[in-house]
């Protein structure tokens, strides 16, 4: 994919960030301690965090089928605040990390970001974020992977550059434990929006979601407002719920990938 001329590129929802206190820079990744923990902003408060698996997939172009860029190869510690979602893989040195990516050379070139830090006795840390305005919508997905039926939050994106969607993927084998991250993910976006310039049009669908999700499809699988808003009707093998979220902003804070590690 080609810069914009000034020596910027994007690097899509991640860097990789060496070494002992080091800041990933600009608006895309949040900075990250010595000990590789994020540095969270003054105010911002954190509704639920643990360790999921996760990866991104990406359409080549507008209009294509999305296709794997990366997964990490490890479990990632993943944080969901009342502003984003951020997730660090602090062991990425584990192993071949480079066996987690697809082999292809351009997109890993402006995917991968690596930051210089003048110590590295920490190795290499993975970190990435979405922000509450860039999701168009949120996906709950269960699917067969590798012989086991897992539970899957796909969380889409849209790439400034080419318009393609970006989508980052969470997933555990706990149908539980992703559908009520996916609720609160939901819910936090929609309060965050509905607080902010929430578009007319889509103001009525983002209070139903500050109450209780529902999908595109006028589906209420956590409740009703008036009933329990906890319960999970469940997902059938195969089956996706897509709940759609106004407003939303393309990927924005490209950081600057010219520098050295």
């Amino acid at each position: 994919m080609p810069g914009d001329g000034r020596g910027s590129r994007p690097v899509n929802l991640l860097s990789i960030v060496s070494g002992h206190t080091a800041s990933a820079g600009g608006g895309l990744f949040p900075d990250i301690s010595e000990d590789g923990q994020p540095i969270f902003e003054p105010g911002e408060a954190t509704i639920w965090s643990g360790r999921l698996r996760v990866g991104l997939l990406r359409q080549r172009a507008d209009g294509r089928p999305l296709t794997r860029i990366w997964e990490f190869p490890v479990p990632a510690e993943v944080w969901l605040t009342d502003r984003r979602l951020v997730f660090v893989c602090r062991k990425f040195t584990a192993g071949d990390w480079k066996t987690a990516w697809l082999d292809w050379t351009d997109f890993l070139a402006s995917t991968v970001n690596s930051i210089s830090a003048e110590m590295k006795r920490h190795g290499r840390v993975a970190v990435g974020q979405v922000r509450y305005e860039w999701p168009v919508s949120l996906q709950l997905m269960s699917r067969r992977v590798n012989m086991r039926q897992l539970t899957l939050l796909g969380i889409n994106c849209v790439d400034p550059w080419d318009d393609a969607i970006v989508r980052l993927v969470l997933y555990d084998k706990s149908q539980e434990l992703i559908a009520d991250l996916t609720r609160m993910m939901v819910t936090a976006n929609a309060a965050y929006r509905l607080c902010r310039s929430a578009p007319a049009a889509g103001a009525m669908l983002l209070r139903q979601h500050a109450q209780s999700p529902v999908t595109d499809d006028q589906r209420h699988p956590f409740g009703s407002a008036a009933g329990d808003p906890h319960r999970f009707t469940g997902l059938r093998p195969g089956e996706s719920m897509t709940f759609s979220l106004p407003g939303a902003t393309k990927i924005s804070g490209w950081a600057t990938a010219s520098r050295s590690a």
